[in-house]
């Protein structure tokens, strides 16, 4: 008779015991996947919004790069969109900074001043003698013109890093985006 009670509380207790583990393996397994889940959703936000504010700050840069070089020789009546330009990469910059190391900081804010000379430059040649603007275009200064396009290229550069696929990729695997 104890036998028989023995298997009576062993098909008791074994069935109770191995749901148990099943459920503890169960809600161990869920709580690593809501971690592992949230992880990748953290990084995930955090590269969208690393990408979009650094190609802010690249499609900015362009556009400054673009009205010194391309539309120099212009109406000069649209002066105030330097101004406009300039703002705009300022904004941009300050976003994206977050994100910059100090040397690529550095990089960006040097272009600024080069893109803040060239624009000064250009308002200046446009002087007349007489204080009024605009009269006489004279071209921008071949050695400012020169810095300008240096510091654009290394700031291009530099933030054409961010955006190498090989970057991304290791990103990818870093975080298990893959999966």
């Amino acid at each position: 008779m104890s036998i028989e009670i023995g298997m009576e509380w062993f098909n008791i207790v074994f069935p109770a015991l191995t749901g148990l583990a099943g459920v503890l393996l169960a809600q161990k397994y869920e709580t690593k996947r809501k971690e592992s889940e949230e992880k990748r959703w953290y990084m995930s936000h955090v590269l969208d919004r690393k990408l979009e504010s650094l190609a802010r700050l690249y499609s900015s840069l362009q556009d400054c790069f673009l009205s010194i070089t391309v539309y120099l020789n212009s109406d000069p009546e649209k002066f105030n969109d330097y101004v406009r330009k300039q703002d705009s990469y300022i904004s941009s910059l300050t976003n994206a900074a977050v994100y910059l190391n100090h040397d690529e900081f550095q990089v960006m804010y040097d272009f600024l001043l080069a893109f803040i000379q060239a624009k000064s430059a250009i308002w200046v040649n446009l002087q007349t003698p007489d204080g009024s603007t605009f009269a006489n275009k004279q071209p921008l200064p071949n050695e400012v013109l020169d810095h300008f396009k240096e510091t654009s290229s290394k700031a291009t550069e530099t933030l054409r890093k961010h955006f190498n696929p090989v970057i991304l990729k290791q990103l990818s695997h870093k975080y298990n985006f893959n999966k």
